[in-house]
């Protein structure tokens, strides 16, 4: 049995590939999970505003077709903000006010549960 630097033998790191493998297959993360708060936020942070706005236009778009309900009000909060950064007021306010309301009707409907 071959034997990996910190002690692990190749048959066993194998085994771990496969399972985590088996595991991502079963608990299928949705489309741009990890985008819909970390990478258009961390084009907020760096002042690329187009950037961010469409990002979160495609996460939003990517996780509705995809019925994950969680994730649009995320990515459409952080599309408000690039665009009252870019001084599209209006429309930007319009948009924080729907993440809000998107967020409020699914907290609402899980304590209806």
């Amino acid at each position: 049995m071959e034997t990996r630097p910190g002690g692990t033998s190749k048959n066993a790191a194998e085994s771990s590939i496969r399972n985590c493998k088996q595991t991502s297959e079963h608990f299928k993360a949705p489309p741009d999970s990890d985008r819909a708060g970390v990478r258009p936020k961390i084009a907020l942070s760096e002042r690329r505003f187009t950037d961010a706005e469409k990002i979160s236009a495609s996460v939003v778009k990517k996780a509705t077709s995809a019925g994950y309900k969680e994730y649009p009000p995320i990515a459409i909060s952080t599309q408000g903000i690039a665009k009252v950064m870019t001084g599209q007021t209006k429309e930007g306010l319009k948009l924080c006010n729907d993440s809000v309301s998107l967020a409020q009707g699914m907290a609402d409907s899980k304590v209806n549960i």
